[in-house]
């Protein structure tokens, strides 16, 4: 355990989920390339605020999931694309694809553990057309309903949760939109006391919301015929994603990402290892590199939940961080983050179809199944 003196890298509180072996924390990292607004251009130049910190899963893989998920990370090493695929297999025809997010915003989950409720709530945002600042789903009154009911466990997904089991709920019990969060019983405020997402104070999370209350204000048009799995497999889950998005469907996924250990000496101890740059922004993109698999054999890496809106083969990323900067990783898939506008591009990230292959933990399809 690090000590709660190290900022940087800071063991919040605990969280089990029952996939496997694998268990989940909430832990505070530094976003590298985010500190603060982002001028571009020749000159493009970062204001000297402090780096923005953001909470990530914590999560532990058993022995044999650990040895296994570096053996396919050394593979896919030696396998690198590292310039345009010209020959891969088109799906559907298509080469490209990118969705866009229909005029949702960008949000902001803060320093809270709830990536995986503000990836799905906006994903359906987007899937139901909800552009509109007050008719948007409130994350904040499902995290308190899911205090309520205990999904995933007592904290509701404040601190973590799974893709699945917050689309469930969304299912079987609605949503209340933005605009809602003012509606009071009692002068209280039904979400759990609270007005507004706490986005920049991590240690209020409001209390619950009962659900007989949030049905009586829910909306009910998000049904399980509205999203699916997708299957996890080296071998499908990227045509399956492509698929998806071929067809209009935005695709929340949840992975693993990795993290400058502790007493490290490449890189600040601490610091997401994102590794490229595509659309002139440092750190936008996600790329497979050596000190991947060195991180995570050393057990530092973190989960993180985010929407995958567009795919394009031939696009190529730079390396920027480690042995292998400056050269070049292709193909890539489009994401949007929860992380506010000032970080990436534009609070988009992008993924190379190797990391993502690796990396990937869960991924949901989200559109109306025909």
């Amino acid at each position: 355990m690090f000590k709660k003196k190290n900022i940087h890298l800071l063991l919040i509180s605990s969280l089990s989920l029952a996939i496997a072996s694998v268990h989940a924390e909430t832990l505070l990292v530094t976003i590298p390339g985010s500190a603060g607004p982002m001028m571009r251009g020749a000159n493009a130049s970062f204001s000297t605020m402090m780096p923005q910190q953001v909470t990530l899963m914590k999560v532990s893989l058993s022995p044999e999931q650990q040895a296994e998920k570096v053996s396919k990370i050394s593979k896919a090493l030696e396998n690198t694309q590292q310039t345009p695929n010209f020959n891969m297999p088109a799906i559907n025809h298509s080469t490209q694809k990118q969705l866009g997010m229909a005029g949702v915003p960008v949000h902001s989950q803060g320093r809270h553990g709830s990536c995986v409720t503000f990836a799905n709530a906006a994903a359906v945002d987007a899937h139901l057309g909800l552009t509109s600042t007050y008719n948007q789903m409130s994350e904040l009154c499902n995290l308190e309903l899911g205090k309520y009911i205990k999904n995933p466990d007592v904290m509701g997904g404040w601190e973590g949760s799974w893709g699945p089991k917050v689309l469930w709920q969304i299912t079987e019990y609605g949503f209340m939109s933005r605009d809602q969060e003012s509606e009071m019983i009692d002068g209280v405020y039904v979400c759990g006391g609270l007005s507004r997402y706490p986005t920049y104070d991590e240690s209020q999370t409001g209390t619950y919301i009962t659900s007989e209350v949030f049905r009586q204000f829910s909306d009910k048009r998000f049904t399980d015929k509205d999203w699916r799995k997708i299957p996890i497999d080296e071998s499908v889950t990227l045509s399956m994603v492509k698929r998806a998005l071929n067809l209009g469907h935005r695709v929340t996924v949840g992975s693993l990402l990795a993290v400058v250990p502790k007493e490290s000496t490449k890189g600040m101890p601490g610091t997401l290892v994102i590794g490229g740059s595509y659309n002139d922004a440092p750190d936008d993109t996600w790329v497979m590199i050596p000190e991947v698999k060195d991180f995570v054999a050393q057990k530092s890496y973190g989960g993180h939940e985010m929407i995958i809106t567009g795919y394009n083969d031939q696009r190529c990323a730079n390396i920027t961080f480690g042995v292998e900067s400056g050269k070049q990783q292709c193909g890539l898939l489009t994401l949007r983050n929860s992380w506010g506008s000032s970080a990436g591009d534009h609070g988009n990230y992008y993924m190379t179809y190797e990391f993502f292959t690796q990396m990937v933990m869960e991924a949901q399809e989200i559109g109306r199944r025909q």
